[in-house]
């Protein structure tokens, strides 16, 4: 035998147990078949059925749980202001740079998105240096520039090391960059 829940069938019934949306659950081909939306008070549509079996939306439940969940933690981590994320194409021109680079660099994501590579924002001795020193190690030519940020890790070669970021300012910014 089934569980069945009764869902609520009035709009002040679905407000009292969710104040900010309304999931509305329709039934599509088959009674097996339930799909969620979120709809706002104004959109509700009270075409609702009376019962829903438990046990089939139970694990789709618990994974959109899991991935709101997962999609809240990225989004601190992205929006914090603690945490520097800067993240670039294949040909390293800035296409990431959240409100903690804008913070610690000065700039804006505007003025550094689809415009520039983390090296035009790096102390260029460094850069230079870097290079140099993965020509030796690793036996091959390496061209300073986004190339030598970026050539171990596009080759699946773990790399942390430390930079210095030049500000919009011109003031100095030591960074471990991974």
């Amino acid at each position: 035998m089934k569980k069945t829940m009764p869902l609520a069938n009035s709009k002040d019934e679905q407000k009292k147990s969710s104040p900010h949306a309304t999931t509305c659950l329709k039934p599509l081909s088959t009674s097996k078949n339930i799909q969620s939306s979120a709809l706002s008070d104004e959109a509700f549509d009270p075409v609702v059925p009376s019962t829903v079996d438990m046990g089939e939306i139970t694990s789709e439940v618990r994974n959109e749980a899991t991935l709101l969940k997962a999609g809240a933690l990225q989004s601190a981590i992205f929006n914090s202001a603690n945490f520097s994320s800067i993240a670039t194409d294949a040909k390293g021109v800035i296409q990431i740079f959240n409100v903690g680079a804008e913070r610690m660099l000065g700039y804006t994501a505007a003025e550094v998105m689809n415009k520039i590579t983390p090296a035009d924002i790096s102390d260029p001795h460094e850069v230079i240096a870097r290079a140099e020193e993965l020509s030796t190690e690793l036996g091959t030519p390496i061209t300073p520039g986004f190339e030598a940020l970026v050539f171990k890790a596009s080759r699946g070669i773990e790399d942390i090391y430390e930079l210095t970021y030049i500000r919009k300012d011109g003031s100095r910014f030591p960074a471990v960059v991974s």
